[in-house]
């Protein structure tokens, strides 16, 4: 609790890091957010995981995807299945892919689009203003993870594979 201003301001630079391209310098005031925040109640291995995708940095990656075994979320899910398909040759590919889809299954539809446009706000029943936020295996998280991931997203291998999918 005594270094929780510490954690969040160092959280936030490296976020400023990560918007400006710095990736390195982001990635290592993260590194250094881990250390003194090991239960990561902050989501910090999630922006780690952005940044080596981004970077190509695929042992870093993959050391982290093996760190998180028990992550189930769309970052992990998803991460998995796109290290195999990149480095392993697809050969658990579809297996991964099953898991990650019960998770979020909107995003292999999001990842073989040509053309993203961000869906509408979430909206609680019965309160037509009020943006909800993100539910978790929605429409809007599917975009979003397409929206933060999206330079190395973007590349045919990717998308062919996620198109490939619906034939």
């Amino acid at each position: 609790m005594d270094n929780r201003p510490f954690l969040r301001a160092c959280q936030n630079l490296g976020l400023e890091y990560q918007h400006k391209k710095n990736l390195p310098r982001a990635i290592e005031l993260f590194e250094e957010n881990l250390l003194y925040n090991t239960n990561d109640n902050q989501g910090i291995r999630y922006l780690l995981l952005e940044c080596y995708l981004e970077l190509k940095d695929y042992t870093k990656f993959k050391t982290l995807l093996d760190r998180h075994k028990d992550d189930y979320s769309v970052e992990f899910l998803y991460g998995r299945v796109i290290y195999d398909l990149i480095k392993s040759e697809g050969k658990k590919t579809k297996m991964l892919l099953n898991q990650a889809i019960k998770c979020n299954k909107f995003i292999p539809e999001e990842l073989a689009k040509e053309k993203h446009i961000k869906p509408a706000p979430y909206r609680i029943p019965g309160e037509p203003h009020f943006d909800a936020g993100t539910p978790i295996g929605s429409i809007q998280e599917a975009y979003n993870y397409w929206e933060r991931n999206k330079i190395f997203l973007n590349q045919k291998r990717i998308r062919d594979f996620f198109k490939n999918l619906k034939n």
